[in-house]
């Protein structure tokens, strides 16, 4: 007979093994599923496993300072090119561009790849700065 917890037994656990599930379920005793169960079901065991989370992405920014204050070439770039993007720290933009299923239909035809609509579109932004910029 499977073993029934409370919940706040579950989420003390979540909380002891820092939200790593395989650990919690090896604490209690039960399966991963078992503590997912709970997880679903339990406000108390989805906000443990939240606080555990919020406090491994706390420890990891705290690390992260660490490194940069320090020196580090690396964690600085990456620092920048994240929480720093809003301030033009960034490597390439990403737009999103939207095609109809009936042009891509018909550039499928014509042999026409996806990443050719996007190089032939560049190309025609990059000619019309030049244009307007001369």
């Amino acid at each position: 007979m499977a073993r029934r917890y409370k919940a706040q037994e579950v989420a003390d656990a979540i909380i002891a093994t820092r939200g790593f599930i395989t650990y919690t379920a090896r604490q209690l005793g039960c399966t991963r599923s078992t503590v997912y169960d709970y997880i679903n079901r339990y406000d108390v065991c989805k906000q443990a496993v939240e606080d555990a989370r919020a406090n491994m992405l706390d420890t990891a920014e705290l690390r992260l300072w660490e490194q940069i204050n320090d020196g580090d070439t690396t964690a600085i770039i990456f620092t920048l090119k994240t929480i720093g993007k809003h301030r033009g720290y960034i490597g390439r933009h990403d737009i999103g561009l939207a095609l109809s299923p009936e042009t891509m239909a018909m550039a499928s035809k014509l042999g026409i790849s996806k990443q050719d609509i996007v190089r032939e579109f560049e190309a025609l932004i990059r000619a019309e700065a030049e244009r307007v910029n001369s």
